[in-house]
């Protein structure tokens, strides 16, 4: 086998500073939920399962996994989701608790700074900053396409409440910001796991 090269300018392509992260607090459809609105998410490798157009990712260059993290103050929440892939979430700062079920009552797990725990696929899962300072948690997700993010129907309806709506194709659609929804474009309206995506044909109101 021969031996692989690595030029400095390919090694500084590879390298993602601290100073590097760029976040975006508009990631997500529970970006205006209260209790949710002051997350920050960030995209080092890969695109991960960000909903936004405008999401700054480091590196795009396909390693078979997408790392991400995110920064929430103390009492902010990151609503229950579920992925197509594994998670492994990896804290790094701050205290978390995370839960799991349809409802988010069927366990719980605090993370402390150091920790590593891996979610199967076809899991809600969700968790809360619950420490007494800002925290961070980076996530690793599986394959280069992770299949998107699918949330709980309760989520959905709020979000709806603050002008936002999820296209069946993981795209964030901002109706306070001038986005329209497109006629006949499908679009998530609630979590059925019969159809795995729960998207209707039809758009809102109609």
């Amino acid at each position: 086998m021969p031996d692989v090269v690595v030029s400095p300018s390919e090694l500084d392509r590879r390298t993602i500073r601290r100073s590097d992260f760029v976040s975006c607090d508009q990631a997500f459809i529970d970006c205006r939920t209260p209790g949710s609105d002051r997350k920050e998410n960030y995209a080092m490798i890969g695109p991960g399962v960000s909903q936004a157009s405008g999401q700054f990712v480091n590196l795009r260059l396909p390693h078979g996994y997408n790392i991400g993290a995110a920064a929430m103050p103390h009492g902010i929440t990151n609503n229950l989701h579920l992925h197509y892939t594994a998670e492994v979430f990896v804290c790094t700062d701050g205290e978390y608790l995370l839960r799991w079920g349809a409802d988010g009552t069927e366990g719980e797990l605090p993370l402390r700074a150091g920790d590593i725990v891996s979610v199967p696929t076809w899991i809600f899962r969700g968790f809360t900053n619950t420490g007494p300072d800002d925290g961070w948690l980076f996530t690793v997700l599986g394959m280069d396409d992770t299949g998107g993010i699918i949330w709980g129907p309760s989520v959905l309806r709020e979000a709806e409440g603050h002008g936002l709506y999820l296209t069946a194709d993981n795209q964030l659609i901002d109706t306070v910001a001038g986005d329209e929804i497109p006629e006949g474009r499908s679009w998530c309206s609630r979590w059925r796991r019969s159809t795995s995506t729960g998207c209707a044909a039809t758009a809102p109101g109609r």
